[in-house]
């Protein structure tokens, strides 16, 4: 990594020219700016954010900020998701922009994630129980990464929310803590039988890999929807040999998707 003092004319030159050229020749400046060790970098990052048009380098100036992982860039990525969120739009322009938006989102939550913090974690339980993201997995990541009490208990909470974005995001998220203590909770969230939520807790409960759902799990393949695809994973990835009867007779299911992951959890175990 090239060091740069604040004040030489090289790093002077590159915060001159960062809002100047086309959209290539700015992301190329980002990524020129990332490769300098400067405790002003961040700083001229966090400017650039409210002086850019352009979505693609609002996502890679968002990218550069998670991966240096200076918690002074957080107020900045949050305001700046609430101006995103505000923007008084017509309806083409929505349109338009939902998925840059999208991407946008996903962008700082990831952002969030990596770089941590009381006031990252406190913004990112926010998202989820404001329902504030486009894309879960990445709020999910972003929460497993800060794994503690706090957020374990919140996920926990968030499993019985009726929005099943916000249930299913928490117990993607669980799932990627694997705590065991979530399994009991998992283990009910998979009885509901709604399709999104309990599927997701099937595949919850087969990364955490703990042999106390695998009752549950055996009920489950005979459960509508994808959820008994879902089990039938999460028994091959737990790999319980008590699981063995109830996988050789989910291979004669109807359901197809049943009767093939029953064949491959059948060749993990055996």
């Amino acid at each position: 990594m090239e060091v740069y003092p604040s004040e030489s004319p090289e790093f002077q030159t590159w915060i001159q020219n960062f809002t100047s050229g086309s959209e290539h020749e700015r992301i190329n400046q980002v990524e020129v700016l990332a490769n300098i060790d400067s405790p002003d970098v961040v700083a001229v990052l966090i400017h650039a954010l409210q002086n850019q048009n352009s979505f693609l380098v609002l996502e890679k100036i968002v990218e550069v900020l998670g991966n240096l992982g200076s918690e002074s860039a957080v107020p900045a990525l949050i305001q700046l998701w609430h101006e995103e969120e505000n923007q008084t739009l017509d309806e083409w322009e929505l349109e338009a922009r939902s998925k840059a938006l999208c991407n946008i989102s996903d962008k700082i939550i990831e952002a969030l994630g990596k770089i941590g913090g009381e006031a990252a974690i406190v913004f990112l339980l926010q998202a989820l129980d404001d329902r504030k993201t486009c894309g879960g997995l990445y709020l999910a990541e972003a929460l497993a990464k800060n794994s503690n009490e706090i957020i374990i208990e919140a996920l926990l909470k968030a499993l019985n929310h009726q929005d099943d974005f916000i249930s299913g995001c928490a117990a993607n998220a669980l799932g990627l803590i694997g705590s065991e203590t979530a399994v009991p909770f998992l283990i009910e969230a998979l009885k509901r039988q709604e399709q999104n939520v309990s599927y997701i807790a099937a595949e919850a409960l087969g990364k955490i890999g703990s042999e106390l759902a695998v009752p549950a799990l055996c009920e489950a393949l005979n459960y509508p929807h994808r959820i008994g695809w879902g089990a039938a994973a999460a028994l091959g990835e737990i790999g319980s040999e008590s699981a063995v009867p109830a996988l050789y007779q989910a291979l004669s299911s109807q359901d197809l998707g049943v009767s093939e992951n029953a064949a491959w959890a059948l060749r993990q175990i055996i």
